[in-house]
């Protein structure tokens, strides 16, 4: 079974929800189980990843990770 160590060495393409402009999610897992919410950084880490009711704070996504970021 997979935890949430496993999910930062994953090749993911977040995408971000229309009707959050915080959270970002992605195909390969369920938008309930897994998803990415954009911090206030720097006052706070730059992102959390949410995986399965754990969570992880982290500064710098993963190399492998690939983030759409908004265009506004």
């Amino acid at each position: 079974m997979m935890n949430i160590s496993d999910v930062l060495k994953e090749q993911i393409e977040w995408f971000p929800l229309v009707t959050n402009k915080r959270i970002y999610v992605c195909e390969e897992h369920s938008a309930k189980d897994c998803f990415l919410m954009m911090n206030d950084f720097p006052d706070e880490p730059l992102w959390t990843l949410f995986y399965r009711g754990e969570f992880l704070d982290i500064d710098d996504e993963p190399k492998q990770w690939k983030i759409a970021y908004r265009n506004e």
